[in-house]
């Protein structure tokens, strides 16, 4: 598999409905829409492993200097996951951030800590209705 590589913003449509899927959990209210945002700003970057998946992230600096990755989607999880995550590492190695982070659902959580990653904190929502 060809390792991880930057995508501009005409690359994503293609992932449209995974992302919106991604962003449709505990994320502030942002949406599809606050990605491509981001990444035409500059403020969050795209990166593709190969045709299989992407993941559009930002580097943070509070309270430490960190990638945040606010989306993931892709197909057959087991082929991309570890070139991903190389590919990460190396990242955040040349901006030197400390940490990689991300939240997910509980499949996330099972997936990442066989490839060394922990548990930090929960998210809990409650919905609200209106009417």
């Amino acid at each position: 598999m060809e390792p991880p590589r930057l995508i501009g913003v005409t690359d994503l449509s293609p992932w449209r409905a995974g992302l919106a899927e991604a962003m449709a959990g505990d994320t502030g209210g942002k949406g599809y829409e606050d990605l491509v945002a981001g990444v035409e700003s500059g403020d969050l970057r795209a990166i593709a492993v190969g045709t299989e998946a992407v993941v559009v992230m930002s580097l943070e600096t509070e309270p430490n200097r960190h990638l945040h990755l606010w989306a993931i989607t892709g197909r057959d999880m087991d082929k991309w996951l570890a070139p991903l995550q190389a590919g990460l590492v190396r990242i955040a190695k040349e901006v030197g951030a400390e940490r990689i982070t991300c939240g997910g659902r509980i499949g996330w959580q099972k997936a990442l800590r066989k490839l060394g990653w922990q548990v930090v904190s929960t998210t809990m929502a409650l919905g609200v209705e209106h009417g």
